[in-house]
C-alpha cells in the first residue's frame, strides 16, 4: 500500500499523529449493537435507593408514629425512597396526612399513589425523591377476584424510571402484575423497581420478574421485622441496564421496631 493511502486509512480511523483518538470508538457504531454498547459505556452518577413497607407508621411496640419512620429515612440519606402502606387522613392514623409528615420529616418531595379508600381517608404507596419527577403514571394492576386494588407508581426522571409497587397476596395476581410492569420497560433508561413483592426468592413471581429485572438488593430476610424469616422486600433494575453499574452494595437495616418490615437500601455507582 502506498504511504498516502495508508495515512488516509489511519485518518479514517481517527488515529493520526501518534494514534490520537478523535472520538470514542463506540460513537462510531451506528448499528443497534453499537447503540447498546454506547448505552452500557455511558457514565451514571451514584444513586442510593431505599424501600420500606412502613405499615402506616404502626410499630411492633403498638405505637403509631410516622415521625419515627421519617427519622430512619432521613438518616439513610437516600436519593429515592419507595414507601408502601401509607395512610392519608385515615381514622386509624388520627387523621394525619402521612405524606405531608414524611415530606416535612425527611426534606424530600413525595409523589403519592392511592390504592384504595380506607377508614375515612386513603391508603397507598409513595415515592420520596430529592427532585421532582418529570412525569408520573399511576397504573392499576390486575385484580382477578374480590381483592384489594394494587398499584404501580411509575415516576420518570431525566436519567431513569422508578416503579414503586406493593404486590398482591394472591399468587395469580402477582404474576399478572409482572406482565403489566414489563410493559413499561424503556430501552433507553434504567428502570428501578422497588417495593414489597409479597413473595420469596424461589417463587414463580421472582422467577418471572428476574427475566426482565436484576435484583440488586440481595436476598437477606426482611419480614417480620423483629426476627425476619423471609425476604419479600426488593430493589431491582432492568436487566439490560445492570451493566451500567460497576459497584453495587446493599443492606437490610437492623430496624426491628418501627414497622413489621425491615428497610432495604442499595447504592449503585
Amino acid at each position: 500500500m502506498k504511504r498516502g493511502a495508508f495515512l488516509e486509512l489511519l485518518a479514517g480511523l481517527g488515529c493520526l499523529a501518534g494514534c490520537q483518538v478523535v472520538e470514542p470508538v463506540w460513537q462510531v457504531f451506528t448499528s443497534e449493537a453499537g447503540k447498546a454498547n454506547d448505552m452500557l459505556l455511558s457514565p451514571f452518577r451514584s444513586l442510593k435507593i431505599m424501600s420500606w413497607n412502613i405499615r402506616a407508621g404502626l410499630g411492633m411496640d403498638g405505637v403509631r408514629d410516622i415521625s419515627r419512620a421519617a427519622v430512619v429515612i432521613k438518616d439513610v440519606g437516600a436519593d429515592l425512597v419507595a414507601v408502601q402502606e401509607v395512610d392519608r387522613n385515615t381514622r386509624r392514623s388520627g387523621g394525619v396526612d402521612q405524606i405531608a409528615e414524611l415530606e416535612k420529616g425527611t426534606g424530600m418531595l413525595a409523589t403519592w399513589c392511592k390504592a384504595i379508600d380506607h377508614d375515612g381517608g386513603e391508603y397507598g404507596i409513595a415515592l420520596l425523591s430529592r427532585s421532582a419527577p418529570i412525569g408520573v403514571r399511576r397504573i392499576e394492576l390486575p385484580r382477578l377476584g374480590n381483592t384489594e386494588q394494587r398499584m404501580l407508581l411509575l415516576a420518570e426522571f431525566p436519567e431513569f424510571l422508578v416503579g414503586v409497587t406493593h404486590l398482591s397476596l394472591n399468587a395469580d395476581e402477582r404474576l399478572a402484575a409482572v406482565g403489566v410492569i414489563r410493559g413499561y420497560l424503556n430501552p433507553e433508561k434504567p428502570f428501578f423497581l422497588a417495593g414489597d413483592w409479597n413473595d420469596v426468592p424461589g417463587s414463580e413471581t421472582l422467577h418471572e420478574i428476574r427475566k426482565s429485572f436484576a435484583v440488586v438488593s440481595g436476598f437477606d430476610k426482611t419480614f417480620p421485622a423483629p426476627e425476619p424469616r423471609s425476604c419479600i422486600d426488593y430493589i431491582a433494575v432492568s436487566r439490560r441496564h445492570r451493566a451500567r453499574f460497576e459497584h453495587v452494595s446493599h443492606e437490610v437495616l437492623p430496624q426491628a421496631v418501627f414497622s413489621d418490615h425491615r428497610p432495604v437500601v442499595v447504592t449503585l455507582r
